[in-house]
């Protein structure tokens, strides 16, 4: 008898979850696994002989990085997604000199199309910090609101202040949910959700943090996730 209760409520719930999420089952969407070797070969040695190698974008290392001479024109990374992708968000960690206070470097985010390479407009969003010595921190930057499509991908950095790049990151944006946290289409709620930064355009991701009488279907709809009451 015990069991049966057992499998009628577990039942119960996984009805309710499925009605929460239709097309739960179709959901796509997150942080797309890369490998090194999708990015175009480029290897740059400094006069200190260090190797700076755009494979290390991709290696999920904080310990390698890739940069150009400072007298270089361009700096640029050219990606092959392997297939297209529609992406709402890029993240990028970098070097940063703690000692130039209030410089921060930005990015051209650029799709190829056809046969020529289109400027996506993009929102730039500073993350957090992570101190690597006295004078150097990793930061954390993310290119928001991409929505756009395509299998090669470009990130050129302009030349007013350029640093190492360490890691680059690519998310997918989702479907298959009836709405998400943000409206450039981000579903990586387990990170953006109430964590005191807006990372949403429109600041979604941070409206209703704390409040009560939040239903648990809204929860599981992924609208305010973090912020599920019991």
């Amino acid at each position: 008898m015990d069991n049966l209760k057992l499998i009628r409520t577990s039942l119960m719930l996984l009805l309710g979850l499925c009605h929460c999420l239709p097309g739960a089952s179709s959901l796509t969407g997150g942080w797309v696994e890369t490998d090194p070797t999708w990015v175009t070969p480029d290897l740059w040695e400094g006069g200190d002989g260090l190797r700076w190698d755009a494979g290390y974008v991709l290696d999920s290392n904080i310990q390698t990085a890739w940069r150009r001479g400072d007298e270089d024109a361009t700096w640029q990374l050219t990606f092959d997604l392997q297939t297209s992708l529609t992406l709402s968000r890029i993240r990028i960690w970098y070097m940063r000199d703690v000692t130039l206070h209030g410089l921060h470097m930005d990015a051209t985010v650029m799709v190829m199309t056809g046969e020529q390479w289109i400027s996506v407009p993009h929102n730039t969003h500073f993350r957090g910090d992570k101190q690597l010595s006295n004078t150097l921190s990793l930061k954390e930057m993310d290119l928001t609101g991409l929505l756009t499509t395509g299998q090669f991908w470009r990130l050129e950095f302009p030349n007013e202040y350029r640093r190492p790049i360490v890691d680059v990151k690519f998310f997918q944006a989702c479907s298959g949910v009836e709405r998400t946290v943000c409206t450039d289409g981000d579903c990586d709620v387990h990170e953006v959700v109430c964590d005191g930064i807006v990372d949403c355009d429109d600041g979604t991701d941070e409206e209703h943090c704390g409040k009560s009488g939040i239903s648990r279907c809204a929860c599981r709809r992924h609208i305010i996730a973090a912020t599920c009451q019991p």
